[in-house]
């Protein structure tokens, strides 16, 4: 690749901060701007991952024009909503699994991306893991015969702590369980 894709993050939690650490590394992406509900979150954030834009609102960040492409990092109840609301400024989109919070929403996202002509992607790992195209080219030489059932599951360990969630206290918080 030539050039490296110019990317902006919308939100600055925990996988917000992965995703930065990922793009400070990468050979085919660059990291440009960050949007926060706040302009304090914003800098603290642009301080640590040397962000030259910060903006104070997600708004901003999607009328950043240096932005071409947009990390959704927000709680999933608003996925669906800044997903769209990027695609129809334009950008593509790598969304914080889950892509939305149910079929309605996640049909209205990929609408949005046809419509606008952009990329949409949800950010399971194992898609662009090597161990995943090891796996397809090991049944596709059928190195164990031929497979006629696959069944996997996605899931990990949280532990205690906040999780963010869609009902729980006024907080908007809840304890996740182990």
């Amino acid at each position: 690749m030539s050039r490296k894709v110019k990317w902006g993050i919308l939100a600055t939690g925990a996988i917000a901060h992965a995703f930065a650490r990922g793009l400070a590394v990468s050979q085919t992406g660059t990291l440009v701007a960050v949007g926060s509900r706040s302009k304090e979150k914003a800098d603290e954030f642009g301080r640590e991952f040397k962000v030259p834009n910060c903006h104070a609102t997600y708004a901003g960040l999607l009328n950043d024009k240096d932005v071409e492409a947009v990390y959704i990092a927000t709680p999933h109840v608003q996925h669906a909503e800044w997903a769209i609301k990027a695609m129809n400024s334009g950008k593509h989109v790598l969304v914080e699994k889950p892509i939305g919070l149910n079929q309605y929403e996640a049909q209205a996202i990929i609408e949005a991306a046809v419509a606008n002509k952009v990329f949409l992607m949800e950010a399971y790992m194992y898609r662009c893991h090597p161990q995943t195209l090891r796996l397809v080219e090991l049944i596709r030489a059928k190195a164990i015969g031929e497979v006629r059932v696959i069944q996997a599951t996605f899931s990990f360990r949280r532990g205690r702590g906040k999780n963010i969630c869609r009902s729980g206290g006024g907080d908007g918080y809840r304890r996740a369980s182990s």
